[in-house]
């Protein structure tokens, strides 16, 4: 509730074209940099552990793009919290002998 506050106040606040234009490329690469980094150097060290498709990081990447950063980090945490937690409510498939659970953003609604 208060992240939907929140997004709407900020759709909102409007500056100049071109200056929320430069932000908005700023912070593409900024998330796309973190989300690469993770992918690449994190993922492989911790391990590929996710269980629901698409992946946590994918998920979070896309919920960043399609939102922005503030609903996107509310989508994150709640995806984060549910990763693993009551399996029994998704749909599955199997891949390479192992079941991922299908969560995406079209089955919730958004």
């Amino acid at each position: 509730m208060v992240c939907n506050l929140i997004v709407l106040s900020q759709n909102k606040i409007k500056g100049p074209k071109s200056q929320s234009k430069n932000l908005s490329i700023t912070h593409k690469i900024e998330r796309d940099w973190f989300f690469d980094f993770y992918r690449n150097i994190i993922s492989p060290i911790d391990g590929n552990r996710c269980q629901m498709y698409p992946s946590c990081s994918v998920y979070s990447q896309a919920v960043f793009r399609n939102y922005g950063p503030v609903f996107g980090f509310c989508l994150t945490l709640d995806r984060l919290s549910r990763c693993g937690n009551d399996l029994y409510r998704y749909e599955y498939f199997i891949k390479d002998a192992v079941e991922y659970y299908i969560d995406t953003l079209s089955k919730q609604g958004n």
